[in-house]
């Protein structure tokens, strides 16, 4: 080991020199500056000072640990880079502190440092003043906590200017590391796993994967009670997120914040599959200029290669580390999109992804039929993806047709006029001040030459920025390198600091989002042959016609007739009523300044009544009922009296079926970490009965030895007020079976089951609704002995969770299970005074 710590001294007096010449060179006189970029002295202080020396530490942990001179190197550099304060470097230095937190990944096992959050954070950093750098978004793929995003990035990472070229089978190795994430929820893990089915190469010959992903297209939003999140009710725009109410089919709070986190994601995933996800074949990716990236990716190797024979390693082993493989463009694909025939063009339709196609289009008519306030992210990012198209056709006309025909066919005709007019509604009744803010901004709109350059300089919302550096926002505007986040157009820094999961639902940016939707709706409707048009009091669509030249070809018709035959194809679209028809002589009669045009009054002729409506529940119907909830008793049982809807149960203080007195309330594990004082208080005053599941008691003892202290703490507190309720008299202790346990120390259920913890919550909800059979049983024999033959139901247990899916799980089983609030809202309801805090 000394001769480590020889060759640890000699390279920190390496990075020390480095370091030095770099900061007197990059001085206030910046004399040093040409010297810096000719023989550029940051990439070898970091292929040579840090890189070299990380890959023999790397050698030397595989066979003895040593985290002395681990931790020691890795925190000098860190300190040598972040010393670099020259603003040109910015980004540069973030991105080289992620990568060198991802390194240090390799050097320590997870359980002393996890070097994925710094990882995570630099990259993050580094992503706001550097675009369309394939590298840089998968290496943030690779550590990133959300697994939605990291797939986002995956996707970004094949399709942007200097593109990352990974194997297949590394591309679905990468993808299943992704779904194997802690921070997941069921419906992501499902759309990851239909995306990694697209990616799949025997789908396209396998037709049960097709109809899979067909059948999973069709039901999005749809959970297990057969509820649709996907409805709205006509004309209702509600800005509320919060419900005083509860009802256990309509979890309102949890799915639109869910929804509404995940909406931008979604649609950004199902853009990068539509676009081929990498295949320069896909006529979207030719449009968009794959294949010129593609090309100037190969070019650039090939010159490095000759240039630079001697170069380290160190690049070399990442990209087999990173499964990359040679760009080797099949000379068909390699023809550039300007020199490609009109025929040529429809005959590309031939390498979609018809499932994915279906998918993002599906997904993208729900959330128009959805709650307004969870679908605008969603909305924004598409009509940027349509407003690319077109921009990308002004410079390849041959392919206008095609796209034209394309979009025609694929697109959500009436659910998007109807969400855009409802919209528009919205903004011109209850909006004014947006109108009379896009006046102010007219000056600086029009001095940038359009809104969308003003907002290109002065963005907002997370959603757009997600969209940066992709090669179909390039047509948009080309986002490349800056020195800061405000030269790259991010208005305020703090609005890309988000949780896990995505932005959270913020009343205040609705405002914006509005002006975005109807703005770029109305430039999409000016600019482009799409269908979408500009009525005189609203938006409206015009019908498709093709042109007669293009009619005159029977390859064109070939191919046009077995697309629209497809049966993924032919259930996209919906007929448009007469009403939001689009015609061309009224033109005449619309002005052409579209801030005038969004101020003018509404009229309800545009609207249509038959809009698609699903058979489930109205979720903003139901957010407004309980707007209006009323807090005394009567209406709450009259309230649960509607949703359950059994004429069976009996009346009780809780609602119909539940009552104080007769129903045990059966919580999990987290309720008892968290509420464990309330909870004590309320069962003492005798407010609720009891029921513990053993296997809760035995999770809560073996969490006392986690080496998390809080949760450590959490779990001690729970255990000895279990175990003194129990003295007590007040807990049903349960067994897996539903029967009452003899004490809380019995273990018959886990002496010959090595795996109980494999299955906690199965087993919680399990035991609750035994205990419901086996009390319901017993009353009815009670009921029969009495000579008592009503034939009433009762809920003998109810399950506490705050584990959204967990609830879910348990309704599927005829388990009534709710959430931590309405617990509490019960307990200040039947407390009748008692101490219930």
């Amino acid at each position: 080991m000394t001769e480590l710590w020889d060759i640890y001294n000699t390279n920190i007096t390496l990075l020390n020199s480095y370091y030095d010449f770099l900061l007197y060179s990059l001085s206030s006189g910046r004399s040093g500056k040409q010297i810096v970029q000719v023989y550029r002295i940051p990439r070898r202080l970091w292929v040579y000072g840090i890189v070299t020396f990380l890959d023999v530490l790397k050698n030397v942990v595989s066979i003895f640990i040593e985290h002395d001179i681990c931790s020691s190197f890795i925190g000098y550099s860190f300190n040598i880079l972040s010393g670099l304060t020259d603003l040109e470097m910015e980004g540069w230095v973030s991105e080289k502190l992620g990568d060198l937190s991802r390194m240090a990944i390799a050097l320590y096992p997870s359980r002393y440092i996890d070097w994925k959050i710094s990882s995570e954070f630099w990259y993050t950093t580094a992503l706001k003043t550097q675009y369309g750098f394939g590298k840089i978004y998968y290496h943030i793929a690779t550590v990133q906590q959300d697994n939605l995003d990291a797939l986002v990035n995956i996707g970004k990472s094949v399709f942007c200017r200097d593109t990352f070229v990974p194997t297949p089978q590394y591309m679905r190795m990468v993808i299943d590391n992704i779904n194997q994430r802690n921070f997941v929820d069921l419906p992501v893990v499902d759309f990851i796993k239909v995306h990694k089915i697209l990616l799949s190469s025997e789908f396209n010959s396998d037709l049960e994967l097709i109809k899979l992903v067909s059948y999973y297209s069709q039901n999005i939003g749809i959970d297990n009670n057969k509820v649709d999140f996907f409805v709205r009710t006509k004309g209702v725009v509600n800005e509320h997120i919060e419900s005083p109410g509860y009802n256990q089919d309509n979890d309102y709070e949890n799915k639109l914040n869910f929804w509404f986190q995940r909406s931008s994601s979604f649609a950004l995933v199902n853009i990068c599959q539509v676009v081929g996800f990498g295949n320069s074949a896909n006529p979207f990716a030719r449009l968009f200029g794959l294949v010129e990236a593609l090309k100037e990716r190969k070019d650039r190797k090939e010159k490095k290669d000759k240039r630079k024979k001697s170069v380290s390693n160190g690049d070399q082993q990442q990209d087999q580390a990173n499964g990359t493989r040679s760009i080797d463009i099949d000379s068909e694909d390699s023809i550039s999109s300007k020199d490609l025939s009109v025929e040529e063009w429809f005959q590309a339709s031939d390498y979609i992804n018809k499932n994915a196609l279906e998918l993002a289009m599906r997904m993208f008519a729900n959330y128009l039929n959805g709650p307004i306030i969870t679908s605008t992210p969603h909305v924004i990012t598409y009509l940027y993806f349509i407003i690319s198209i077109g921009e990308a056709l002004r410079e390849t006309p041959t392919a206008a047709s095609f796209f034209e025909f394309l979009l025609h066919a694929i697109l959500p005709r009436k659910p998007l006029v109807v969400y855009l007019n409802e919209v528009l509604d919205h903004v011109r009744k209850h909006k004014p001040e947006i109108i009379d803010k896009l006046e102010e901004l007219r000056p600086s709109i029009m001095s940038e030459g359009n809104f969308i350059n003003y907002f290109n300089k002065n963005e907002n919302l997370t959603e757009v920025w997600k969209c940066w550096g992709t090669l179909w926002y390039d047509q948009i505007q080309i986002k490349e390198d800056f020195a800061n986040f405000r030269d790259a157009g991010i208005q305020r820094d703090d609005f890309l600091d988000v949780p896990i999961g995505g932005v959270r639902y913020n009343k205040e940016l609705n405002n914006d989002r509005y002006t975005r939707i109807l703005l770029l709706a109305s430039y999409i409707a000016d600019e482009f042959n799409f269908g979408l048009k500009r009525g005189v009091d609203g938006f409206q669509f015009a019908e498709y016609a093709f042109e007669n030249t293009i009619l005159r070809s029977d390859v064109i018709k070939g191919t046009v007739h077995n697309f629209l035959r497809d049966s993924r194809i032919q259930g996209l679209n919906s007929p448009i009523p007469e009403t939001l028809l689009y015609e061309k002589s009224s033109s005449a009669n619309i002005t052409s300044d579209v801030i005038s045009w969004l101020r003018s009054k509404s009229s309800s002729a545009r609207t249509s009544n038959d809009s698609n409506q699903s058979g489930g529940i109205s979720y903003v119907t139901d957010a407004d009922n309980e707007a209006d909830y009323d807090e005394e008793e009567d209406d709450r049982e009259q309230l649960l009296s509607n949703q359950i809807g059994d004429d069976n149960r009996v009346l009780g203080n809780i609602g119909i079926g539940m009552d104080s007195s007769l129903s045990f309330f059966v919580l999990d594990t987290n309720m008892w970490l968290k509420h464990c004082g309330k909870i004590f208080k309320s069962v003492r005053s005798h407010i609720f009965r009891l029921a513990v599941p053993l296997v809760v008691f035995q999770e809560l003892r073996s969490l006392r030895r986690s080496p998390d202290g809080n949760i450590a703490d959490a779990a001690v507190r729970a255990v000895i007020t279990v175990r003194q309720l129990a003295s007590e008299g007040c807990v049903l202790a349960l067994k897996l079976n539903g029967t009452e346990a003899p004490s809380l120390n019995d273990i018959k259920d886990f002496e010959n089951n090595s795996t109980w913890m494999n299955s906690i919550d199965d087993s919680i909800i399990e035991s609750s609704r035994l205990l419901d059979i086996n009390a319901n049983n017993l009353n009815r024999a009670k009921n029969a002995e009495a000579g008592n033959n009503t034939n009433t139901t009762i809920s003998f247990s109810i399950l506490v969770t705050e584990d959204r899916n967990m609830r879910l799980k348990a309704r599927t089983k005829l388990v009534p299970a709710y959430q931590a609030k309405w617990f509490f809202q019960i307990l200040e309801k039947v407390s009748n005074g008692r101490c219930n805090d």
